[in-house]
């Protein structure tokens, strides 16, 4: 049976569940690395929780699927990018592959509506310029 990100990382529950954020940080952790969602990951990274389980599993999941997001198409994307540049720059061969399969599979893709294509396609020309 896999361990919880909590057993791993040795994380505690946070008190005062009546916080949203404190109630779903105590929710990730009593989940598996691979239980993660797109969006869990995505507010993992934004919320700057468990780094070292958020941007490896964020660069897993953009691998596969470099439009990845709950709320909108790129948001793990968008989420990855707000971390800081040397993190990225760190990781060029990851990098180098999202923006093959993101180039590679963005005509494809049912955008909903026109700037959307264009909102996603500039997210990819920050990842080229780390590459």
């Amino acid at each position: 049976m896999e361990k919880t990100i909590k057993e791993i990382y040795d994380v505690k529950e946070l008190p005062n569940e009546e916080d949203s954020l404190v109630k779903w940080h105590n929710e990730i952790i009593k989940k598996t690395v691979n239980e993660l969602t797109d969006e869990d990951v995505a507010k993992m990274l934004r919320q700057d929780v468990l780094p070292e389980v958020a941007v490896p599993q964020a660069f897993f999941i953009l691998k596969n699927n470099p439009f990845a997001g709950e709320l909108y198409i790129g948001e793990l994307l968008a989420s990855l990018l707000e971390l800081d540049m040397s993190l990225l720059e760190s990781h060029r061969e990851d990098v180098n592959e999202i923006v093959i399969e993101a180039e590679k599979s963005k005509n494809i893709v049912a955008w909903g509506y026109p700037e959307e294509k264009e909102e996603f396609g500039e997210l990819i020309e920050k990842l080229k310029a780390l590459v």
